[in-house]
């Protein structure tokens, strides 16, 4: 592949960031998911029970999935060994404002996103420049599969760099903000694996590598953890262990902050345990805000403070995933006693911002725009200074409200209920054994 070596040879052809048709699916037990099922083997079983219409994509999950097209895009198109930083970055931006649709959302590309790419970029070109490695050496979004383990186990590479008979390192970006550790991290060390028994079986140690922008840690958003071959061996035995466990009809559930992004946490029997118990103990013997005095404050264990704030942390996740799960139902057709679908609010914006822009320039001069910003007027400054000039409303630009669709709110809200908009795009779940009881959400 001919790669870009100067900015007078960039381009930004916008149909390579378009979804492929041809993208690999999750494996259940793959690497990208193996922080939580190594943690909780039962949520396998119970994720095969939710129905696909319910296993909705999040718009940040949808936003990375396009960043790491654009990593892919930057570490495959780019010199980047030979380009300044500043010309690597300048490409990165280059993208902003491209919309793209993916997983059902409008994604948005930005100079966000493109930090957060080129933090990756610039830590693969700093270790390939310690080692002289040229681009041969570097696999971009590297597929592999582990058949003796699993036929299910695999995974993708974000970025991996192997130089012959020394070291492996691995690259994995992420572009949430939950935290993620470097250290014996199970994804990258599953990476680790899959690499080392398929394409490289020739080095002596491993650097496994997060890239995480966009989430505040001590130690900055490159982290990086170096093993070797004996450590990579024992995960493996605990992969073996864990995917056994897997398979068994009782295996175990556990609830933890590996929840976040479980399919069957929104019907998780686990979760619903823990919630009750730690209402029924924990909140019990927290005292009245206002009550509280310095001697109660010193009373109450600090580690009864932090389980009470982790699981507030499961809980707000659980609970956004049960109210996905009721607007996606509800947008279906099927009505959640107590709650209705409304319009969302939207504020007022001109029909036309350029057209606005000419003629209320001609109407009221410099005022059309807020000099402390300075920012274009809003239709309801232009309202509030024609009203204070005394000028005739029917002069102002067309203003127009918005379509931002709906949202599932309480059933005594004032505003008026809409009909779902994506009735005849769902379907009946024919197979019931394997539908969650929608009664018990």
């Amino acid at each position: 592949m001919q790669r870009f070596k100067t900015r007078e040879e960039f381009t930004w052809p916008s149909e390579i960031m378009m979804a492929e048709e041809h993208e690999k699916n999750h494996s259940s037990i793959g690497a990208s998911s193996a922080s939580r099922w190594m943690e909780c083997p039962g949520s396998i079983k119970r994720a095969e029970k939710i129905p696909d219409k319910l296993q909705v994509t999040g718009v940040d999950a949808a936003w990375g999935t396009v960043g790491h097209r654009l990593m892919e895009k930057a570490l495959t198109m780019l010199d980047f060994i030979a380009l300044d930083n500043a010309d690597i970055l300048y490409w990165l931006n280059g993208w902003n404002d491209t919309e793209v649709t993916q997983d059902g959302h409008e994604i948005i590309m930005n100079e966000d996103m493109a930090d957060a790419v080129f933090e990756i970029v610039a830590d693969v070109k700093s270790v390939m420049a310690h080692h002289n490695a040229p681009y041969e050496y570097l696999s971009v979004e590297k597929f592999f599969t582990i058949e003796k383990l699993d036929k299910d186990a695999r995974g993708t590479v974000d970025a991996m760099l192997e130089i012959p008979f020394d070291t492996l390192y691995i690259w994995d970006l992420k572009t949430g903000y939950k935290t993620v550790e470097a250290v014996r991290n199970p994804q990258l060390m599953y990476y680790a694996m899959g690499a080392f028994t398929t394409v490289a079986s020739e080095v002596t140690k491993f650097v496994a590598t997060i890239v995480q922008p966009r989430s505040f840690h001590a130690k900055g958003p490159v982290r990086s953890y170096e093993f070797d071959f004996k450590e990579l061996n024992e995960f493996g035995h605990e992969i073996i262990r864990a995917i056994a466990e897997t398979k068994k009809d009782n295996a175990l559930l556990k609830a933890g902050s590996h929840c976040k992004y479980c399919p069957a946490k929104v019907e998780c029997p686990e979760i619903e345990r823990q919630a009750a118990q730690v209402v029924s103990t924990e909140f019990s013997v927290i005292p009245d805000p206002k009550e509280i005095s310095f001697e109660k404050a010193n009373e109450m264990l600090p580690e009864r403070l932090t389980k009470i704030l982790e699981f507030g942390r499961l809980f707000e996740d659980w609970i956004g995933a049960v109210r996905e799960v009721a607007f996606v139902l509800a947008n279906s057709g099927v009505k959640i006693p107590g709650y209705k679908l409304v319009a969302k609010k939207a504020n007022r914006v001109w029909g036309s911002v350029a057209q606005a822009e000419a003629e209320l320039k001609k109407i009221i001069g410099p005022d059309a725009f807020i000099k402390s910003e300075p920012k274009f007027v809003s239709p309801a400054q232009a309202e509030k200074i024609f009203k204070a000039k005394k000028l005739d409303f029917s002069m102002l630009p067309e203003i127009t409200k918005p379509d931002n669709g709906t949202v599932l709110t309480f059933e005594d809200d004032k505003r008026p209920e809409v009909l779902p908009g994506i009735v005849t795009e769902f379907t009946v779940v024919e197979d019931t054994s394997s539908a969650i009881d929608l009664s018990d959400l």
